[in-house]
């Protein structure tokens, strides 16, 4: 499931950061604004309105599934996905997809260009971030203990 979230989380961050960046679309700015708004509202307080939300939904039988967790913490972590996706977007110049576009590239290979111009392994990571401290932690926690024995040993 944590797969699925993170997938989740990767393709609606790219999507939102590709309109926010690239598009002229009267409403960017909003919706940039959208995607940052967990930063601003409590988790406690987030998850209890989508509590309220899928109590209230009956087309969509989801409350009390693992899927309302899913799209709980794909909102939740939705404005750090944006985030560093723009600012991976912003690194491809809008002048080489116009480039392409001249040459007679289709429209599918400007889109795996500015795939294969994001770093997608950032999003996942900022998903494992518990785990990734407690790596970090072990992994400095050991190397202090051997740099002591190392110390020893040169004298």
């Amino acid at each position: 499931m944590v797969v699925v979230t993170a997938t989740m989380t990767v393709v609606l961050s790219f999507l939102v950061s590709l309109v926010i960046v690239r598009s002229k679309f009267w409403g960017r700015k909003l919706l940039d604004q959208l995607a940052f708004q967990p930063h601003a509202i409590p988790g406690s307080s987030r998850q209890s309105r989508f509590f309220g939300v899928f109590l209230k939904i009956d087309f969509l039988p989801i409350y009390g599934t693992i899927w309302a967790m899913s799209i709980g913490f794909t909102v939740s972590f939705l404005s750090y996905g944006t985030r560093s996706m723009s600012a991976s977007l912003l690194q491809v110049h809008k002048e080489l997809e116009e480039a392409a576009y001249v040459s007679g590239a289709p429209p599918w290979r400007m889109i795996v260009a500015r795939l294969s111009a994001v770093d997608w392994r950032r999003p996942w990571w900022v998903l494992d971030l518990g785990g990734a401290a407690r790596r970090a932690h072990r992994r400095a926690a050991a190397d202090s203990y051997e740099g002591q024995q190392n110390q020893v040993c040169r004298f």
